[in-house]
This record gives structure tokens, sequence and C-alpha cells, in this order.
């Protein structure tokens, strides 16, 4: 498979839509890119003699970034790959920003990848370059979402030479004055701060490099599943329990929420519901039997 018309869709701020090896298409407004996904990727293909049946793989960015924009992002992507029978590969926004800067780098450094999550918060992932390793850059943390002064103290706990070079990439790097401060405070002497993500940043080749990323984890049998990274544990709240109808059932229907895995509280909070309310029926029904036995 070649990166020849290759379609990215990146909707982890605002939107970016591009063509591997030409410059891409952006609206900074993270507000209408629902509403502008479908006419800009139209303009997109229309521009460069495309047709949405040309398109042999589409890259969707998978984040870390907003629950609407990339839902927006990912589920166009899925419909579109469905309908042209293209492959759809999906990559996180985080690891091009490092890969940016090792493919520059001369010297050992820490890449911090971030992008804005608002609410006075970051996703991001902490990376060391090693110029000239067979793996040039490695990751220290795990992708997450944290306050920028709580990050700092990760980067501090982790990175002790505080005079290596220290990058901060990404949308956000410079919003939260206070993780600049912070790193300062602690005694880091080298800091750069780069408020864009490669999309925005580096355009046609910040494409080519995604592209690149994404086709050699793909060709790898990497996980390049096409699901979106919110990291941010959902707004919705499961209900407080029903009150019990029968006696001596309360322990038990409470016990049923709390033994549910917490990866369905947690991300699927109306399937954790249901289930819920299922072993609350199953528990009502059973002790109806025996009573009519």
């Amino acid at each position: 498979m070649c990166s020849h018309n290759t379609l990215i869709i990146d909707t982890t701020y605002g939107l970016t839509i591009g063509i591997t090896g030409h410059e891409p298409y952006h609206n900074t407004d993270s507000r209408s890119h629902v509403e502008n996904i479908e006419k800009t990727v139209e303009q997109c293909l229309t521009s460069h003699g495309l047709t949405p049946a040309d398109l042999t793989t589409i890259i969707v960015l998978t984040g870390p970034g907003p629950f609407t924009g990339l839902r927006a992002g990912i589920v166009f992507a899925k419909a579109l790959a469905f309908a042209t029978g293209a492959t759809l590969i999906g990559q996180n926004i985080l690891e091009p920003q490092v890969a940016w800067e090792a493919a520059h780098a001369h010297t050992t450094e820490y890449v911090l990848a971030v992008n804005d999550a608002r609410r006075r918060q970051l996703y991001y992932q902490l990376f060391k370059i090693t110029p000239n390793a067979a793996t040039p850059y490695e990751a220290l943390t795990d992708m997450d979402i944290d306050y920028p002064q709580n990050i700092a103290n990760t980067i501090s706990n982790l990175c002790t030479d505080t005079t290596s070079p220290l990058i901060i990439t990404g949308h956000g790097a410079t919003t939260y004055s206070i993780l600049h401060d912070q790193l300062t405070n602690n005694g880091y002497t080298n800091i750069t701060l780069t408020d864009q993500s490669v999309t925005y940043a580096n355009g046609a080749e910040g494409l080519t490099l995604i592209t690149t990323l994404a086709l050699n984890h793909y060709h790898h049998h990497d996980n390049t599943a096409a699901n979106p990274l919110y990291l941010r544990r959902p707004d919705a709240k499961l209900p407080a329990p029903l009150k019990p109808v029968l006696e001596n059932s309360t322990t038990t229907i409470t016990n049923s929420e709390n033994n549910l895995a917490p990866n369905k509280r947690a991300e699927a909070p109306e399937q954790a519901e249901d289930t819920v309310h299922e072993v609350e029926e199953n528990l009502i029904w059973t002790t109806w039997s025996k009573d009519h036995q």
C-alpha cells in the first residue's frame, strides 16, 4: 500500500483535511467542524482532481481530544471508508509531535506532546529523544490528561537533567503559563514552546509524516483501529440505585452497581445503567417466583 490518494482527517483540534503530499485545509473554529467536515473534504478532493472513489487510504487522527470533535471526525472517516472501500487507519496525534522533533534533533531531548483538553487541563505524553539510536524516541509516560501543575511535577520526577532541551509542543503548549512557570521554578533552563500540532505547523510535510507513521503501524500489524482516545471520564453519572421494593434487597442492588467492570462505568454509563436495572429486575423476579411456588 502506498500513500497515493491518501486522505487525512484531523478533528482533534479544530479541523484539518488534506491529501498526503499537499498543503492541508484548516478550520481553527473547534465549534463548527461538525458542520464543515463534509464540504471541506469535498473541496479538498475537488481541488486535487479527485473523487471519493479515487481514495485508497483514509487516515483519521484518533485523539486524544474532545469528545464531539473526535466523534465527528471518526464517524465521518468510517462512513467514507465503508462507502468507498478505502483502507481506514487510526493514528494518535501525540506521536507525530515527537516524531517531528526526533527527525530534527541533534542531541538528547525531552518532548512533552500536548493537546488542549480545555477545563484548564492538557492531554499529554512525555517522550525522550535519543538521536541515532535504533529507536529514536521512547515514551516515558502513557497518554493521560491532567492539570498543568501536575504535569510539571511528573516531568520533574522523570527528567532529572534540567539542562537538557525540553520541548513542549502541540495545541495548548502556551495556553497555561503555570506549566512553563513551574518547570522554570523546578530548575529547567532550556524550554521551547510550540503551540501548534504537526498538521498545523508543518503543512504538507506534516501530513507526509503522519502518513508514514500510520502506514508503518499498519504494516507491522500494530493497533490502528479508528477508536477515539477520549481519556477524560464522561460527565454522565449513574443514577442513584432505585429504592428497593423487596425486603433485604438494598445491599444486593447497591452491590450490583459497584461490581460493574470499571470500563462499563467509565466508558459506557448508559450500558452500565442498563446492567444495573437488569440485575434489579432479575432479583425481583427470582424473589417473586420463590414466594409463589
